[in-house]
């Protein structure tokens, strides 16, 4: 198989449609769809790319363990054991060099060696900054919300946490979005007189903390 065909396969596709719960559980759908998926990554052999066709023999094993990886953290989570599911997913990213999948937010803009008028902006393209929207109406009304009020729930209220699209309960989390847009849509377009904002990059999360009467409330570091 070329590469050309690869990606044109629906072993590649996402999202994958087709779980039914009736017929199996959601763990074994997602091996199924991994033995679909390494089936014919281990077919690839292409002239054009030899290079790329090396690469990915060699890397073969690494995908193998991900795949078996992922389905134990998820049949750990299914039975009720988020911990060991999270450790699973820990040890195996351990394992692989991710630093070519990351855009490194923390540099300066100065540090991507772009000059003159338009170094911002090209530097905002490659390490975009983050944001951080709060929808609500006690604090916008009566006072400026500090830092923590706009983190995530403090780790001693944390059984106050429930189930949310990228999180489970009980573990707090800090959702950043990409855009001021991204972040108020998934508030469910609150009013925006009601709304607080901060933006910054990560690691280290420079605050700028605002509604639509301040555009600046304070500047200070946190880590992300």
């Amino acid at each position: 198989m070329n590469l050309s065909a690869l990606f044109t396969s629906p072993s590649v596709m996402l999202p994958q449609q087709g779980y039914d719960p009736s017929r199996a559980t959601f763990d074994s759908f997602l091996r199924n769809i991994f033995d679909s998926y390494l089936q014919e990554v281990r077919s690839i052999s292409d002239p054009e790319f030899p290079g790329i066709s090396s690469e990915v023999k060699n890397s073969f094993q690494i995908l193998e363990n991900l795949a078996t990886t992922v389905v134990s953290a998820v049949r750990h989570y299914l039975e009720g054991y988020p911990a060991p599911a999270y450790s699973e997913i820990e040890h195996a990213l351990e394992s692989v060099d991710l630093d070519n999948l990351f855009s490194r937010l923390s540099r300066s803009r100065h540090a991507g060696g772009f000059v003159g008028e338009s170094a911002f902006f090209l530097e905002c393209l490659l390490h975009p900054p983050l944001y951080r929207l709060r929808a609500d109406r006690t604090i916008s009304v009566d006072k400026r919300p500090s830092r923590k009020d706009i983190f995530h729930v403090p780790f001693q209220n944390r059984h106050r946490v429930g189930n949310q699209r990228y999180s489970i309960a009980g573990l707090p989390c800090l959702y950043l979005g990409s855009s001021i847009w991204i972040c108020w849509e998934e508030l469910n377009r609150p009013e925006l007189n009601q709304t607080w904002g901060q933006t910054g990059r990560s690691p280290v999360f420079q605050l700028r903390s605002g509604n639509s009467d301040s555009r600046v409330a304070h500047s200070s570091p946190i880590l992300a």
